[in-house]
């Protein structure tokens, strides 16, 4: 858009770093393509071009001192105009930092910003239109590389442009960027990215004495176009794409052997897609802590600072490495003012010592002290008394406002039952997606052996193998064809005096039966068919999708290949409702209160219904025309109580994604996250207490957890962790209820996973110190639905009874006392004894310094004491006479 946004920004770690509530906005008109901050900063203040339209806007910065309340200033100095094509790009001499070039269309120009003349004083066009710009390493003339990927040498000073290669310097019809390397001799080193024959992107190096082939070219394995960020000091290259999620760091090697570039590290920077970057010079760098460089990314709603810290041993305000930091340009002192430049001269950049251009450094708590500062070391007894300051960091929330929302599962971990602990040798028809259920007790998926459809139901205590003679009990059948479908009701309490749990199955003989089985399995107990089941019937084609109302008791809703989807009230075996759609549905989900019904059809619409309006013949469907691209049949969810949900599928090229709808505006989607590409699909497994969603793809090990940030009227999604199983790929998954979460050893999730002839759990916790496991963790576990109790009969949701969700309970079994309400003495108890261990620590290595130091002042003493002894005895011997004798003398 036309307007900018300026925030003041810190370098210290102990720092505010971003003291604003709100950026500074400036309207400075047309669409915004580039923004370049000068090196160079008198007084304090620097100046940012800001190219909008065909015009370059130069803002003059003034930075506020650290206690003022308003962070920057902006006001605008003059405006540059660049004739009648917008500027793409605009670059700062580093030599004379007073002259600005920039490209619009097929011309470059070049200003003198100190002057009151807003026409370019330098200009030079070429037939072609120009991607990118760069100074030569001197700074005396321009290199461009223009939409037919040729490289100009551009010296505006004389208007000459000289065109380096006659061959195309990538194959491919990208953009391509550009940045100068080093000096090499007589030449300067260029290194380029573009794309292949293929479409994918590479970086490439080339002599500018020699562009006849390039020094290397090195396969990125991405797409689109890919923004470089090169260090001039330690001549590292970022690569950081646009839409991207990881960042490649390169270092090249280009000396007198084959020259070569080495991919030092390939790391994922954000979990959302990157719009822009750029690196923080080297004196806002917190240096005395080896940190060597700082990226800042920017994505559709945060700016993330991405930090590369080398490990030292010491470290803190006394150790300064000179190695890590090589002299840098200086911002203070330009090699050559403007006028200077345009009459011909040129000089190298001006550098100095890095820690010339670095303020004063401030202390950290645990930073060496020196020798003879009068700090003296605290006396531990008093520290310990003194230990009711604030413990907290002062920019605790202002870093958490800097980073933006940190994800409380961040740090989940995944663990997977061992082989004793599953139950193998099942042979289960997995040619449906919905062939396992299970609840916190049974576990039931279809059987292949057998005529007709027979049902393993199966207690998940009951583990080990599955044998055909032993087991034969733990089979039912009640279909004519194989089960294709099955689903367990929540409410598996209901009939509490027989203590049964319904079951229904879903079948290719177009029927649905309705199973009341054992809770606790199958215990020699018999199943009748006339007794323990109800069939229904209604659909033409097999009945793929199941789903239990999640409120009202009876409530069934069945969907078929015949594209209808009828809800049932299985107590009375009528139906309720039938849904006509498009296409067949693949799958199906209830909103949080029960009220509407969420369809996501085979041809990527998804319609949202109430059955109970459509079953009287007023239809209120609000569709999304086509939730992905892709053409695999994708997945739905409701994200608990709101108006959002999610959708799982495929988009272009094959790439997995997510995307997060709101009903209100079903036009466009909120968020869209993207999980790689793949084959099939992901299941998401959506834990309402606390916004999670668990996705699991079939025939792969990798499980992937993000939490969804619901802030105003967006979602946001953040990737927390990723876990792998072992040994065979899923084929299918069911989330487990809440109930069945061990509490204790903080376990947010448990999945049931059908991985061929195996079926086992996976749990996921959140690790939690040793000193907090007695307390009850009410920030992971809240109030969550009751154990088995619907909310509403069927004939009450059938008249149209609201009701406003679940009852819940609190998983607080143990009545342990809640973490939320500790004291300030409990949530400290660590952090003082932390600090009562490093003081402790701190005064006895004081201790054996100090005796150390006598030590080596008696020595000392006694070693001067032997030299004096040593030579007095060297000149008493020098004066003694052999001729002085007392023999003459008489007593």
């Amino acid at each position: 858009n036309s307007k900018i946004g300026a925030l003041k920004l810190s370098s210290r770690a102990d720092t505010d770093l971003c003291s604003a509530n709100s950026p500074t906005l400036i309207n400075v008109g047309g669409a915004i393509s580039d923004i370049r901050f000068s090196p160079i900063e008198t007084d304090g203040k620097g100046t940012a071009a800001i190219a909008a339209g065909n015009s370059i806007h130069l803002l003059s910065t003034s930075i506020a001192d650290d206690e003022a309340n308003e962070v920057i200033d902006l006001k605008e100095v003059t405006t540059l105009s660049g004739g009648k094509s917008n500027i793409s790009s605009c670059q700062w001499n580093l030599s004379a930092p007073d002259i600005l070039a920039a490209t619009a269309n097929n011309t470059v120009q070049v200003w003198d910003v100190t002057g009151s003349e807003t026409e370019a004083i330098f200009q030079v066009s070429n037939e072609t239109k120009f991607q990118d710009l760069a100074w030569s390493r001197d700074n005396s003339t321009l290199f461009g590389v223009t939409a037919d990927s040729h490289l100009l040498n551009i010296d505006v000073r004389n208007g000459k442009s000289e065109n380096f290669n006659t061959e195309r310097l990538h194959e491919g019809l990208g953009i391509n960027h550009l940045i100068c390397g080093r000096h090499s001799g007589e030449g300067d080193l260029v290194y380029t990215t573009g794309q292949n024959s293929m479409r994918q992107t590479e970086i490439a190096g080339w002599d500018t004495r020699n562009m006849s082939s390039s020094l290397f070219k090195h396969n990125l394995k991405s797409t689109g176009s890919m923004n470089m960020l090169y260090d001039i000091d330690t001549e590292l290259v970022f690569l950081l794409g646009r839409g991207q999620v990881s960042m490649t760091i390169a270092d090249v090697h280009l000396g007198n052997l084959q020259p070569y570039v080495n991919i030092l590290s390939k790391t994922v920077v954000s979990s959302h897609t990157s719009r822009g970057s750029c690196l923080v010079p080297k004196p806002a760098l917190d240096v005395y802590h080896c940190e060597v460089g700082r990226l800042l990314n920017m994505t559709a709603s945060t700016i993330e600072p991405v930090s590369f810290n080398i490990a030292r041993k010491r470290m803190g305000r006394n150790n300064f490495h000179e190695e890590l930091y090589p002299s840098t340009l200086s911002n203070r002192e330009s090699a050559l003012s403007g006028t200077a430049w345009s009459s011909g001269e040129n000089a190298p950049p001006n550098k100095v010592p890095l820690r010339d251009l670095l303020d004063k450094p401030k202390r950290h708590w645990g930073d060496e002290t020196e020798e003879g500062d009068g700090d003296e070391k605290p006396d531990p007894a008093e520290e310990e008394e003194s230990l009711s300051i604030e413990l907290e960091p002062k920019n605790a929330k202002s870093l958490k406002a800097w980073m933006g929302y940190v994800p409380k599962f961040k740090h989940v971990r995944g663990s997977q039952q061992k082989k004793e602990e599953t139950i193998f040798n099942v042979r289960a028809n997995t040619t449906s997606t919905q062939c396992l259920a299970a609840t916190e007790d049974l576990v039931a998926v279809p059987w292949q052996s057998g005529s007709g459809g027979p049902i393993l139901v199966r207690s998940l205590s009951h583990t080990g193998p599955i044998n055909d003679l032993t087991d034969r009990k733990s089979l039912i059948d009640g279909h004519s064809r194989p089960v294709v479908s099955l689903c367990f009701s929540p409410f598996d309490r209901k009939y509490e005096a027989k203590k049964r749990v319904m079951l229904a199955t879903g079948s290719a003989d177009c029927t649905t039966r309705v199973w009341r089985l054992p809770c606790d399995g199958f215990s020699g107990e018999s199943v009748d068919l006339a007794k323990d089941s109800v069939l229904l019937t209604g659909h033409n084609q097999s009945v793929s999708i199941l789903s239990f109302h999640p409120l009202a008791s009876d409530i069934l809703t069945t969907a078929a290949s015949d594209n209808t989807t009828r809800v049932w009230n299985v107590e009375r075996e009528i139906e309720l409702a039938c849904i006509h759609s498009q296409a067949h549905p693949v799958d199906l989900d209830w909103n949080f209160d029960g009220s509407r019904l969420i369809q996501f059809l085979r041809n990527g619409v998804v319609n949202i219904t109430d059955p109970r309006k459509n079953a009287k013949g007023d239809s209120d469907h609000q569709a999304v025309k086509k939730a992905h691209e892709g053409g695999k049949p994708g997945r739905i969810s409701w994200l608990g109580n709101s108006e959002y949900f999610l959708t799982s599928g495929q988009g272009l090229s094959s790439v997995r994604e997510c995307k997060i709808w709101d009903t209100r505006k079903s036009n466009v989607s909120v968020e869209t996250l993207s999980l790689g590409m793949g084959t099939s699909v992901f299941t998401p497994h959506y834990i309402e207490d606390n916004n999670v969603v668990v996705l699991l793809a079939r025939g792969e090990l990798t499980t992937k957890v993000y939490e969804l940030e619901q802030k105003d009227a967006t979602v946001n999604g953040h990737h927390c962790a990723d876990f792998m199983c072992h040994d065979n790929p899923t084929v299918a998954s069911v989330l487990l209820p809440r109930r069945a979460c061990d509490t204790s050893v903080c376990e947010v999730a448990r999945i049931v996973r059908l991985a061929n002839d195996v079926i086992d759990e996976v749990s996921y916790k959140i690790p939690r110190a040793k000193d907090l496991k007695n307390f009850f963790a009410d920030d992971l576990f809240p109030n969550t639905a009751r154990n088995g109790e619907p909310v509403l009969t069927a004939e009450e949701w059938a008249e149209g009874k609201a009701c406003s969700g679940p009852n819940v309970q609190s998983l607080n079994v143990n009545n342990l006392e809640l973490m939320s309400e500790r004291t300030d003495t409990e949530k400290n108890a660590k952090k003082v004894a932390a600090r009562i261990s490093a003081n402790t620590f701190m005064r006895k290595k004081a201790e054996e310094e100090k005796r150390e130091r006598e030590r080596n002042a008696v020595f000392n003493q006694f070693a001067q004491m032997a030299t004096s002894h040593a030579d007095w005895v060297k000149n008493q011997q020098k004066d003694e006479n052999p001729d002085d004798s007392d023999s003459d003398w008489s007593d």
